[in-house]
């Protein structure tokens, strides 16, 4: 028998669902066995159900009340790619149209959930992604806290110390610094990048 992807029968499906049973149709593709389907076939198909109905008003709605949820209960599907800028994730959030606050708790109640099934590059994506839902005082205070962790672990006779006013207050400033030390980098490759940038600053 010929093999036929799961995705190739999502699709067919859709493409006999009426408009008024759009919304729905999205609530059977969320309530579906996941241990019958694989997270990101279903993430993928709902994504993809998203994206073609999105302007119609019943979809939109059941996207402010239902999509959080259902990406939250389905984030390693939705998260897959995220690493290299390849998921639907991010334009899935906008089409939630929630607010941060609530954008930022359904992503930590999905990595909560799912934390033995993400790997390294996807949580680590999860979190960049996470970070442009925080306000900037929140993002400052994990900073520190986990800075703090780090400096006790180092001995106090091996500390830096480090004079704040000698830390750029300013972009260009920033930028200039991080130019001049990329330029000394042991990676010949990061040293030339880095000259190619200072070259175009120049021009």
């Amino acid at each position: 028998r010929d093999y036929i992807p799961t995705s190739l029968i999502f699709d067919k499906m859709a493409s006999v669902v009426k408009v008024r049973d759009h919304a729905s149709h999205l609530t059977a593709l969320a309530s579906l066995d996941v241990s019958q389907y694989h997270e990101s076939e279903l993430a993928d198909a709902i994504a993809r159900r998203i994206e073609n109905w999105h302007s119609f008003p019943a979809v939109g709605q059941w996207c402010r009340e239902q999509l959080l949820d259902v990406i939250a209960s389905l984030l390693p599907g939705f998260s897959r790619y995220l690493s290299i800028a390849m998921s639907p994730l991010p334009t899935l959030l906008k089409r939630s149209g929630a607010p941060d606050t609530a954008i930022r708790t359904a992503l930590l109640s999905g990595i909560e959930q799912h934390v033995e099934q993400l790997n390294p590059a996807a949580i680590y994506a999860l979190v960049g992604l996470l970070a442009q839902y925080c306000a900037p005082s929140e993002i400052a205070q994990v900073a520190e806290q986990y800075a703090n962790r780090l400096v006790e672990r180092i001995s106090p006779e091996e500390r830096e110390t480090w004079h704040l006013d000698d830390v750029p207050d300013n972009t260009v400033d920033g930028v200039a610094r991080l130019v001049y030390a990329l330029m000394g980098d042991i990676d010949l490759r990061i040293r030339w990048r880095a000259s190619y940038v200072a070259r175009n600053l120049a021009h």
